[in-house]
């Protein structure tokens, strides 16, 4: 009860005179998007669709160019209608948004990016040592692990169409405007979600934008992946994402390798007995050897060399463990 009070008393008196994107459970606005919309831009605009729906009881169209039939335009994502009301996301960092308003639209649009993944990565469990292994062996020209490639169809979604690594400053423009309405989702699930009730909802007079304090904001659970929607979703609807790469482990991919334990047993630590650890099932490295510290960089620059977005390089260089002269 308290929710809906809090929402009436916010937006029931427009802004913009006699202004309403749904009016007395009535659709006064359409859904806008790009003729092509990014990733982001059509699932946004289907979660805005889906929560009007439920706090209004009014299901709002989504179209890729306003119909001009007197209805409001919420634009969702770039495109040429936002543009041509004056609206575009120059300047915005990963995941930023604008949430801006005119006398008869509303946009929510953001730092958007598909995430285009790099040959070779596998499709599913197996097709990596099937399919593709042979494919990294001959790019590396060395018997490196690739963990990116073996792991990467893990941070797809199929279900959403969704990658980890998109930007979604459009999707997090759409969350954020239902959190003004009131919306919460505190867990995955109906049972975490708080919805406000009301017929009628004004169009907002609004400039904002939001750039994220943190340019990475992760969680231990890989939830987009997960088998369960409500949990993908609410890993979205909390605005996390992840960082492209492997951010662990990095000497593992090397030393792990039966190859280079043959190959070159100097880059593994010497034991009590005068021997190299090249047997054990972890292979703990020499770290003050130059050949190994030279080979545990260049994996990475590798896959680096072949990645989409050069913004940064996370280079796994072992700092502490067992060494040997």
């Amino acid at each position: 009860m308290k929710l809906t009070i809090l929402l009436l008393t916010m937006f029931a008196t427009p802004l913009f005179a006699e202004t309403w994107l749904v009016e007395n459970g009535e659709p006064r606005a359409e859904i806008v998007t790009a003729k092509e919309p990014t990733r982001s831009a059509r699932l946004g605009a289907t979660e805005l669709q889906s929560y009007l729906e439920k706090i209004s009881g009014a299901r709002l169209e989504i179209v890729s160019e306003p119909t001009k039939q007197g209805l409001l335009s919420i634009f969702v994502g770039e495109s040429e209608a936002a543009r041509a009301a004056g609206v575009n996301v120059e300047g915005l960092m990963r995941d930023a948004f604008r949430i801006v308003s005119g006398p008869n639209w509303l946009a929510l649009v953001g730092n958007d990016l598909d995430f285009q993944p790099r040959e070779p990565w596998a499709r599913h469990h197996n097709d990596w040592a099937k399919n593709r292994q042979s494919i990294w062996e001959e790019l590396a020209g060395h018997p490196w692990k690739c963990p990116i490639g073996t792991r990467l169809y893990r941070n797809y979604n199929k279900q959403l169409d969704i990658w980890t690594f998109d930007h979604r400053g459009s999707l997090n423009a759409v969350y954020a405007f239902l959190r003004d309405l009131g919306v919460r989702w505190y867990m995955p699930g109906d049972l975490g979600e708080i919805l406000p009730e009301t017929a009628s909802i004004a169009l907002p007079e609004v400039d904002r934008t939001v750039q994220p304090e943190y340019e990475v904001r992760s969680i231990s659970r890989p939830l987009l992946s997960s088998n369960e929607l409500k949990d993908s979703l609410w890993y979205l609807r909390i605005g996390a994402n992840r960082q492209y790469g492997i951010l662990h482990h990095g000497q593992r991919n090397l030393t792990e390798h039966p190859k280079q334990r043959a190959a070159h047993p100097e880059y593994y630590a010497q034991l009590a007995n005068g021997q190299r650890d090249t047997q054990s099932k972890r292979a703990n490295a020499c770290l003050s050897s130059e050949g190994f510290f030279n080979e545990t960089v260049a994996p990475p620059q590798t896959r680096q060399d072949r990645r989409p977005d050069k913004n940064s390089l996370n280079k796994q260089i072992p700092i502490s463990g067992p060494q040997a002269a």
